[in-house]
């Protein structure tokens, strides 16, 4: 798989001179390797809002324990 990777040469004369960057899309690379099956439009939608779930569920973890540890705190303060 290492030896297939390097011997790929991309060629992205017309993606650069037709947008004005680098890569059209951030998985262009990824769809010239493994084809645009394994991306679709629903796997996209569906690995976005996953990863916004699980940043969300994160985020509100980290809130929660500060506001336990401040709970705490006020608890010790008053004993």
């Amino acid at each position: 798989m290492v030896e297939v990777l390097r011997n790929i040469e991309v060629d992205d004369s017309d993606t650069r001179a037709a947008s004005g960057r680098k890569w059209a899309h951030p998985f262009t690379l990824i769809r010239r390797i493994f084809g645009n099956a394994v991306f679709s439009s629903l796997t996209r939608r569906i690995l976005f809002f996953n990863l916004v779930a699980l940043v969300v569920l994160v985020g509100g973890i980290m809130y929660l324990n500060q506001f336990r540890e401040g709970l705490i705190d006020r608890a010790s303060k008053a004993s």
